[in-house]
């Protein structure tokens, strides 16, 4: 296990989240001033918000990977992309830079499994997500799957200081598949961490994920079939991406 700690001054991060915006408002105005095209991606943009709900549902049929760079699978586990935000609206990646900036994703189980994100929801079902909007969804049932973000801890110190400890280390849990493993490293930027992913299968067989954010990961039966899957939330908090993945044999 290793910790690294460092002091740095006392940070008032909604302070400076609010000058940054005025500053980037300012810098936008001006800019359109000088590029006039830009205003027409924010007519498009107005455009999208305005219909957003009549695009909704979506049903989204999961993809096997085959080829894929990020993903090295040494076992006979199958991979599926369940849900890429990168595949979808602008809109959408927009409105999950502020669902994802929460420590873990939710999962509602009052009727099936439903992540609950700002405003919209994904309904997994067998084989298939359905992305929907909802404007107020209540929930009685949520569980938490097992989660890593920014590896970071910040203690407060007396002299308005803080102290931060990164906790980097590599941590290990049970699956019906064989182990899996999360390497806490460095994180990316304030609000994203790096967190490497590898399952270990038996006959010294594999499958990592290089390329992991924020991640949460749970281990449920979600295809309805009497046999747990594996699903792992991968999620970029400051650039509004989600991807969702599935292991299964």
């Amino acid at each position: 296990m290793q910790f690294i700690t460092m002091k740095i001054k006392k940070l008032y991060r909604y302070y400076f989240i609010c000058v940054m915006g005025i500053c980037i408002s300012c810098n936008t105005n001006k800019t359109l001033d000088k590029q006039p095209e830009n205003i027409q991606e924010d007519i498009n943009l107005n455009l999208e918000s305005k219909t957003a709900n009549a695009t909704y549902p979506k049903t989204i049929a999961e993809m096997l990977i085959v080829n894929d760079t990020t993903i090295e699978n040494h076992s006979k586990l199958k991979v599926y992309q369940v849900f890429d935000s990168q595949s979808q609206s602008r809109r959408l990646s927009e409105q999950l830079m502020g669902a994802l900036f929460r420590s873990y994703i939710p999962l509602c189980i009052d009727n099936g499994y439903t992540a609950l994100l700002s405003g919209y929801r994904l309904d997994f079902h067998p084989h298939k997500v359905v992305l929907d909007t909802y404007d107020d969804l209540s929930c009685k049932n949520k569980i938490e799957g097992i989660s890593f973000t920014t590896n970071s801890e910040y203690t407060e110190l007396e002299n308005g200081e803080y102290d931060v400890k990164y906790i980097l280390e590599k941590r290990t849990f049970p699956s019906r598949f064989g182990t899996i493993e999360i390497e806490q490293q460095m994180m990316q930027c304030d609000d994203t961490g790096k967190n490497p992913l590898t399952l270990y299968v038996e006959g010294g067989n594999y499958i990592k994920f290089h390329k992991i954010g924020n991640i949460s990961f749970f281990e449920e039966d979600f295809d309805k079939d009497g046999k747990k899957e594996l699903l792992i939330f991968n999620y970029f908090s400051c650039k509004g991406i989600l991807k969702v993945y599935k292991i299964d044999n």
